[in-house]
């Protein structure tokens, strides 16, 4: 890619992580009919799982969208049963247009349409946050649930299924305690987008009487919430701004974090008279 597409291709990413479609357009413009398909590729796969999905909806229109998503599921299901394996077993369609696979599954599709698959990450996902979740996301300021959904998947990868399980409860009840109307949407996107297969393991996984660490969750609520190098190794490490922040989308089983931050802020008063 010569030096004039590539600096095509970074203001097209900064475009789309900005979500500003007159920019975009403005971009494309500017470049060779020929190379305009190459850029397009190579920013795409470069920019954020939401913005990949809101632009594509954008460039080609939410119908025609959703209509590829069903193509692709289509074609990836009858390339799977060819190659052997039975659905509802080795894999399964997600309404949202994902392939939920096996390890072999997942290994089958990536050694031999690997090529096809490159070119169709629209199979990854089909629809945007349900609307009660993108509310809330507006009204924080942040991508909160993409957030989230990286920083949990990534804590889940270190722990066992029984402390994983403990964690996805404090997660689902905390943010359905707060927020009620999210309940049903967060709890079935947690569950989906980031158990996954290993749902059905935490699900059956013996919880009782194991000791969790709750302050881990609040650390990573807070990264979610746009905090960076987040480290709470004990409660006095949250602090009045911590608690406020977290009180936007988490509520505890005995007591609400704004009462926890009424509590703090008298004794700060106390403490100053």
């Amino acid at each position: 890619m010569n030096s004039q597409n590539e600096l095509l291709k970074q203001q097209l990413i900064e475009a789309i992580s900005c979500q500003n479609l007159q920019e975009i357009q403005k971009i494309l413009s500017l470049a060779e009919l020929e190379d305009e398909t190459i850029i397009l590729k190579e920013a795409l796969v470069q920019v954020e799982y939401a913005n990949f999905v809101w632009f594509l909806q954008e460039y080609v229109g939410k119908e025609s969208y959703q209509q590829a998503v069903k193509d692709v599921s289509t074609s990836m299901t009858q390339k799977l049963v060819k190659g052997g394996f039975k659905p509802g077993v080795d894999f399964n369609l997600h309404p949202d247009g994902r392939m939920l696979g096996s390890k072999e599954a997942n290994e089958y599709l990536e050694k031999y349409h690997s090529k096809q698959l490159e070119n169709s990450q629209i199979s990854v996902v089909a629809h945007a946050l349900p609307e009660p979740m993108q509310m809330l996301e507006k009204a924080l300021g942040v991508p909160f649930f993409e957030n989230l959904g990286r920083v949990a998947a990534k804590r889940l990868a270190t722990m066992d299924d029984a402390t994983a399980s403990i964690y996805g409860l404090w997660l689902m009840q905390g943010i359905s305690g707060r927020h009620p109307l999210l309940e049903k949407d967060f709890c079935k996107w947690f569950m989906i987008e980031i158990c996954g297969e290993r749902l059905s393991a935490l699900a059956s996984a013996e919880i009782q009487g194991l000791e969790f660490n709750g302050l881990v969750v609040f650390e990573d609520l807070l990264m979610a919430l746009g905090k960076t190098n987040v480290s709470i190794v004990k409660e006095s490490n949250l602090t009045l701004e911590n608690l406020r922040l977290l009180d936007k989308v988490w509520t505890g089983e005995n007591m609400r974090v704004f009462e926890l931050i009424s509590i703090l802020e008298k004794n700060d008063e106390q403490s100053c008279s």
